[in-house]
């Protein structure tokens, strides 16, 4: 065996069981899969697990969460409770669940190939129909010993007419009756060669099947739990061969009828034959643990997200604090004492960014503090980069909110809530600052642009105690977006690439002009203070004149392009 070859999936619970238990009357049937679905492959925040989706919209109308779930039905029926997969496809309750669903399974491929011809927009696996193998075996000679009986059990597209009219001489009929009976029994001939039993303790049952040939005449089939329970006892059942029947019993199977019941169990033979055949047959049926291997090898198992409780090396978190840490060194340990102390935050993840590489030690001893109370993620960079890793952030972030605060900004206890809900009422297209400009409509000095940014005469900024407004510059020292956005607004490379160092800058005008996304200045001015090194000349890079020269260049660039608006 090669290396390749020994490996295997070592899938976590991802499923959570929405139904169940179904169908009681069964005496294991589809409720020992649930049992087993519930107990390996499930978890409290997995997806949503449909056992049966057509007794779920039967019951419960539209699924509208994300979900997997299995199909019972078969393509065409005129049944007239569930509708058959030709119908079901077609209502618009399973058209509104399919638009949330993120695979299927079958338990044949006869009901798969006709999912897939129906050109549905998920994977469709197969699963098989496992059942219980240690029950009583089917016993020839207590068959033989008599009255030999013919056992009718079920009700989904079983043809109780046929069952009546069969004359078999000398042989016991006994009718298990489904449940509503009197409902699923109108409109048949009756006769006094059947006899009726009503639901048995599974003692029993199991005896019937074991001194019993369970004779069957079906309109078509799917996964049928009477086959299933018949192999795992190896009790001959003499059965038409219709739907998915040869891929559970196979093909060369002996005691398929073609209409000639009488004629077929009259064969002692072909009885005997069809033990025999189950019996070599039972030693390679599928087991629980089959099942479960099957489920999670599928394509519909692997491709779903892994829920949080089942996160440890890849764990997911609600909001993700990038830190970019230079010439501050001083204040980290009171920021994130600060952190640790906020009143019921989102679940969040720091990305502390080290831009000064000979502070490296210093910063990992600061943060050694703080790792038993939210996790940090420490990068050193080589160089100072300034504030470029915020467009990198998406790829390394485990989660899908972003907020970007500096190293001076000390957090107050309703910091991380007040900007987490802002943004999340505002939706994932949108972007939250505390800090703003506002452009107002006016000409671009051609002579002496610079003149703009000095006396900011045709711009007004907000602080954070300024009412809540939409600006055109949102200040990146505590700002919120998306994942998502600023992926998007990554594939607008920076014209220039000193334009680095007014990123956020430039950053406002890709996600206003280009992407159309509003920025929200919130009103908070009780959630944030700054350090004193915030105005610092000697730190602050807003006054470094680099800076200053790069924010010129870009502001004639946008005034050129029309943004934010042209004069009139």
């Amino acid at each position: 065996m090669t290396k390749r070859e020994n490996l295997h999936i070592l899938a976590k619970p991802k499923l959570r069981l929405v139904q169940g238990p179904l169908w009681p009357e069964h005496r294991e049937g589809w409720g020992y899969v649930e049992n087993i679905v519930a107990k390996q492959l499930c978890c409290n925040d997995g997806i949503a697990f449909v056992s049966s989706i057509e007794e779920r919209l039967y019951n419960e109308g539209a699924i509208t969460e994300p979900w997997v779930g299995v199909v019972h039905q078969v393509p065409y029926h005129n049944l007239p409770r569930y509708p058959d997969l030709d119908r079901l496809l077609q209502r618009e309750d399973m058209q509104v669940s399919l638009s949330y669903c993120l695979g299927l399974w079958a338990l044949c491929d006869y009901i798969r190939i006709f999912l897939e011809r129906a050109d549905l927009d998920v994977p469709i696996g197969v699963l098989p129909y496992v059942t219980p193998l240690d029950r009583p075996n089917f016993n020839w000679d207590k068959f033989q010993a008599g009255p030999r009986r013919a056992l009718h059990v079920g009700q989904y597209l079983r043809n109780f007419q046929t069952f009546y009219n069969l004359e078999l001489p000398g042989w016991e009929k006994l009718l298990l009756m489904p449940p509503k009976w009197t409902n699923r029994s109108e409109g048949l001939t009756f006769n006094d060669s059947v006899k009726l039993l009503e639901r048995v303790d599974d003692d029993t049952y199991d005896r019937l099947l074991a001194e019993s040939v369970i004779t069957l005449d079906m309109r078509d089939a799917g996964a049928t739990t009477a086959v299933v329970e018949c192999m795992a006892r190896a009790t001959p059942i003499c059965v038409n061969n219709v739907g998915a029947m040869p891929e559970y019993l196979g093909i060369d199977y002996p005691l398929y009828h073609e209409g000639n019941i009488a004629d077929v169990l009259q064969d002692e033979g072909r009885i005997r034959a069809a033990h025999e055949y189950l019996v070599e047959k039972r030693e390679t049926l599928p087991r629980a643990g089959d099942f479960v291997e099957r489920v999670k090898s599928s394509a519909v198992y692997v491709s779903l997200p892994v829920p949080k409780s089942q996160q440890v090396i890849f764990q997911r978190y609600e909001l993700t604090v990038l830190i970019a840490v230079f010439a501050r060194l001083p204040s980290l340990p009171e920021q994130l004492e600060r952190l640790a102390k906020q009143d019921n935050p989102p679940n969040f993840e720091v990305i502390l960014w080290n831009n000064k590489p000979e502070n490296a030690a210093e910063v990992a001893a600061v943060c050694r503090d703080f790792h038993h109370l939210f996790p940090i993620h420490i990068i050193d960079s080589s160089e100072n980069i300034y504030c470029s890793m915020r467009m990198a952030v998406p790829a390394f972030a485990r989660s899908d909110t972003l907020l970007f605060c500096d190293d001076d900004v000390l957090p107050e206890p309703a910091y991380l809530r007040r900007m987490y809900d802002a943004h999340q009422h505002l939706g994932p297209r949108s972007a939250v600052c505390v800090r703003g400009h506002v452009i107002h409509q006016h000409g671009l000095d051609i002579d002496c642009p610079e003149r703009a940014w000095v006396t900011e005469e045709h711009m007004t900024f907000f602080d954070q105690a300024a009412p809540e407004c939409i600006v055109h510059f949102a200040h990146a020292d505590n700002f919120i977006i998306s994942a998502e956005v600023l992926r998007e607004a990554s594939t607008f490379p920076m014209t220039h690439p000193e334009y680095v160092l007014v990123d956020d800058y430039w950053l406002s005008y890709v996600l206003s002009q280009r992407l159309g996304i509003p920025i929200n200045k919130l009103q908070a001015p009780d959630i944030l203070s700054f350090t004193a090194s915030a105005d610092d000349a000697d730190v602050a890079l807003y006054h470094n004149p680099l800076v200053h020269e790069q924010r010129v260049r870009l502001y004639v660039e946008h005034m050129r392009a029309g943004w934010p608006l042209r004069p009139s």
